[in-house]
């Protein structure tokens, strides 16, 4: 007779056993599925090639297949990645090529040093410091007042024309 310490030890090398096989079986069928298809491993540099070529090779597309999403040729397709290489795109051309491959198209500008949250906290803080909150402190100043005081800031039209700001706020 054994003890149950014995037959848990047994049941569970029997589950381990059967979860082997099991995986193995499964690594066979990926296999066999996967036999048919050619996997290529292409990288493209996007600075050389494009961003509408980089994002169709990402997503496994053909010229054709993009083309026909789109409900033109493919040399139609052909000439929109070369006009983006050219620069010669438009703005609205590449939202629809890129809706075309299920992507977003994002256009985005970046400081060249630093960040914009940077600059607009270097532009704001000196404003907000001249609060009179801020007048004959002999404290040190409080850093989530300040930064209170400094959004409050951004908010105020005067301060938004001050520093050539856009006046338009976005709702919230």
């Amino acid at each position: 007779m054994t003890s149950p310490l014995e037959d848990a030890a047994k049941l569970e090398w029997k589950v381990r056993s059967l979860q082997t096989i099991i995986d193995h079986l499964a690594d066979q069928q990926r296999a066999r599925t996967l036999a048919g298809f050619r996997i290529e491993k292409k990288v493209i540099d996007p600075a050389q090639r494009g961003w509408l070529k980089a994002a169709r090779f990402a997503s496994h597309l053909s010229t054709n297949e993009v083309a026909r999403r789109l409900g033109v040729s493919r040399p139609a397709y052909s000439r929109a990645e070369e006009r983006e290489l050219r620069g010669t795109i438009t703005i609205r051309a590449m939202r629809r090529l890129a809706d075309a491959m299920n992507c977003d198209f994002v256009y985005e500008l970046r400081p060249r040093e630093g960040e914009f949250a940077e600059k607009i906290w270097q532009q704001i803080c000196p404003i907000a410091r001249r609060h009179p909150r801020f007048w004959r402190r002999s404290y040190p100043v409080c850093s989530t007042e300040l930064a209170t005081l400094a959004e409050r800031q951004m908010l105020d039209p005067q301060t938004r024309r001050d520093l050539l700001w856009t006046e338009r706020l976005k709702p919230k």
